[in-house]
């Protein structure tokens, strides 16, 4: 809990490191859509039939 905790804290003191972590977040999320994960679901279920 302690490292979250330190974490948290460096984030909110360093905003360039925040905003590093910001982008990093945002293009993370860019990789994935509900298109995809919906194409991957019924893939899935065809296999499995």
């Amino acid at each position: 809990m302690d490292e979250l905790y330190d974490q948290m804290k460096f984030v909110l003191e360093h905003p360039a490191a925040r905003e590093r972590k910001i982008a990093q977040g945002r293009h993370q999320a860019a990789k994935f859509s509900w298109e995809q994960t919906a194409a991957q679901t019924v893939a899935a279920y065809q296999r499995l039939l």
